[in-house]
């Protein structure tokens, strides 16, 4: 479009000599055309490049920055004082991922070609982890943050991209901690309906001058240091989501920010008194023993692998590169292996094909083993050509525990066995751990002590996600964010669904043991 633009200019300039130049006039405009042409063409290539550099050169040091500094964070022997320093540094990984995905990521939602994850998106637990992201803003300005959820029975819940949803509500929001006046507050008013919509404001109003560039590219006159992005690549995502954001504000209400996204696509409110979270089957612990193959050529992501992988009833085996990985799957006896994609020698694409070589030499007798690609690309060719080679499932570095135990169970989800005896020998003792901390937690919140109720939710959420209890995790991990926040109230919403949780795994350990 930008050629067209420039080509119809150069027209205008060069046609008046047309006429006394005949041919001339014409050649020149389809030179200086060809020129312009070239120049894009140029541009876009070394952008493209740029893109491909910031998506996979620098996710993946970063991704190892992140999870080494998550690994450390949830070690039970941690001591207290350090945990601060750790998830700095894991909220400085973030940051530094945010700013290389950015140009790439805004180039394509600019270019309409960016390929959207949709789904149903929690937008609660979506503000939790921004609020966990941004607490060391809102405790510097001693703000409370307020997050009030209203018409809904359940979950609030919005059809979009969850990566995009978290990446607009974080800009929006650490806007508005920003712009709030010191010990003010910050609310995060999330309202149901069709779109459903949330705002969020402060009491700072936007200066004149900025007022109608707000969501400008490169919009900025009062951030040092700022690159005008934020509010421009929150209303991109938003609009790339099929919704909506505009603004608000004046010296006498301050500033409101309204984003409205299209409602859940498919799911029913739960009724007052059902459980908030789905309910979990012992059929559904991730408790059978697993052999897994760990194939990546970079020893720092072994490690935090690794770690990840270390279920009591796994047992894991490594290998630096393609030849090593086939060697050791054609002597074991291995029914899962995690594979990088970009090594040296070689790819991870060429291992899978192989591996599914080596077992259609084996014939029937042998068990077809789950092949998961471990990759920081994430662009769904990758993705395509991962499954046209064989592999069964994709996870996108940096990715979480819970996020890793999903895959390898959801793969496996055809041959799930009863709760393992071992995991249900321990069960009695971990049920009454877990709810004494539970009411230590209640205590705490019901005191006004953030601090410890951060602590414990901390704790628990560390000890669920061991066990593979994702939902009683998550649940944990909102109250955490939420008390790391100073929001108290929000965090005492949470509580009541910790309890169901919690009674849902006592009911299910206690049918699990009588039906063995």
């Amino acid at each position: 479009m930008l050629t067209v633009w420039s080509t119809l200019r150069a027209a205008v300039v060069v046609m008046p000599y047309v006429r006394q130049t005949g041919w001339f006039g014409v050649v020149a405009i389809a030179v200086i055309a060809l020129v312009l042409v070239a120049r894009e063409w140029r541009h876009r290539r070394r952008q493209a490049h740029l893109t491909r550099l910031s998506s996979h050169d620098l996710r993946t040091p970063l991704a190892s920055i992140i999870s080494l500094a998550r690994i450390v964070r949830e070690d039970p022997a941690l001591p207290f004082e350090l945990e601060g320093s750790l998830k700095l540094i894991e909220q400085a990984g973030y940051r530094a991922l945010n700013i290389a995905n950015l140009t790439h990521d805004l180039f394509k939602m600019e270019q309409k070609t960016y390929p959207l994850n949709v789904t149903n998106v929690s937008i609660r637990v979506v503000i939790s982890r921004v609020l966990a992201e941004l607490q060391a803003h809102v405790r510097t300005r001693e703000l409370t943050v307020a997050v009030p959820c209203e018409g809904f029975s359940g979950q609030p819940v919005v059809f979009g991209d969850e990566l995009l949803s978290h990446s607009m509500l974080s800009n929006l929001v650490k806007n508005a901690i920003e712009a709030s006046p010191f010990g003010g507050t910050v609310t995060i008013r999330v309202l149901n309906g069709n779109p459903v919509r949330i705002s969020i404001h402060n009491a700072g109003a936007v200066s004149q001058g900025l007022r109608t560039q707000f969501f400008k590219k490169h919009a900025t006159v009062t951030k040092t240091g700022g690159t005008g992005l934020g509010a421009y690549a929150a209303r991109l995502m938003a609009e790339t989501q099929g919704g909506s954001v505009w603004l608000e504000t004046d010296e006498q209400t301050g500033t409101t920010v309204t984003i409205e996204l299209p409602p859940a696509a498919g799911t029913r409110e739960a009724p007052a008194g059902e459980a908030k979270l789905p309910m979990m089957d012992a059929s559904e612990f991730p408790t059978r023993a697993r052999s897994i193959l760990l194939v990546d050529d970079d020893p720092i992501v072994r490690v935090i692998t690794r770690r990840f992988l270390s279920h009591p009833l796994w047992t894991v085996d490594e290998a630096e590169n393609g030849p090593l990985a086939l060697r050791k799957f054609a002597e074991g006896a291995f029914d899962t292996v995690f594979v990088d994609i970009e090594m040296p020698v070689m790819n991870g694409i060429e291992v899978v094909r192989r591996i599914r070589a080596l077992e259609a030499e084996r014939g029937g007798g042998g068990r077809r083993a789950a092949v998961l690609v471990f990759s920081s690309h994430e662009h769904p060719e990758y993705k395509q050509r991962a499954h046209d080679a064989g592999c069964d499932g994709y996870v996108v570095k940096p990715a979480t525990y819970q996020k890793i135990l999903e895959a390898v169970d959801g793969i496996h989800s055809a041959d799930t066995e009863p709760l393992d005896p071992d995991i249900r020998e321990l069960m009695p003792s971990f049920l009454e751990a877990k709810e004494r901390e539970l009411h230590e937690l209640d205590e705490a919140l019901a005191s006004g002590a953030a601090d410890p109720a951060r602590a414990v939710s901390h704790r628990m959420r560390g000890s669920f996600s061991l066990y593979g209890f994702g939902d009683a995790a998550a649940v944990c991990a909102e109250i955490e964010a939420f008390a790391a926040a100073n929001s108290l109230a929000s965090a005492r919403e949470r509580l009541p669904i910790l309890y169901e949780q919690f009674r849902l795994l006592q009911a299910r350990f206690a049918d699990s043991s009588q039906a063995n």
